[in-house]
C-alpha cells in the first residue's frame, strides 16, 4: 500500500506542475504575442498594445485624443458663430 500512496502523490504533483506550467506559457504567450497561422489572426505582445495606449494620449498634436479634441473645439467655436449668425440676422 505504501506504494500506491507514494504514486498517488507523486501523480498529484506532476497534474499540478503541469497546470503551473501551462499557465506560465499562456502568460508568455500573452505577453509576447503571437504570430498568424492558418486561420488565426495574429495577436500582438503587451508592449505593442501599451504602445497602442499611448496614441489615445495627448502628445501635443498628433494623438486620436488631440485629434478628437481639436474637433470638438472647432464644433463648439462653429455652435457659438451660428448662434451669432442666427441672432444677428433676425434683427
Amino acid at each position: 500500500m505504501g506504494i500506491g500512496a507514494a504514486l498517488g502523490v507523486i501523480t498529484k504533483g506532476v497534474k499540478i506542475v503541469l497546470k503551473l506550467a501551462r499557465r506560465v506559457s499562456e502568460f508568455l504567450d500573452d505577453w509576447n504575442g503571437e504570430p498568424e497561422r492558418d486561420g488565426v489572426e495574429a495577436r500582438p505582445g503587451v508592449m505593442k498594445r501599451l504602445a497602442a495606449l499611448e496614441e489615445l494620449k495627448e502628445n501635443h498634436g498628433g494623438s486620436i485624443k488631440d485629434a478628437v479634441k481639436r474637433i470638438d473645439e472647432n464644433l463648439v467655436q462653429l455652435r457659438k458663430d451660428f448662434d451669432t449668425h442666427v441672432a444677428n440676422s433676425d434683427n
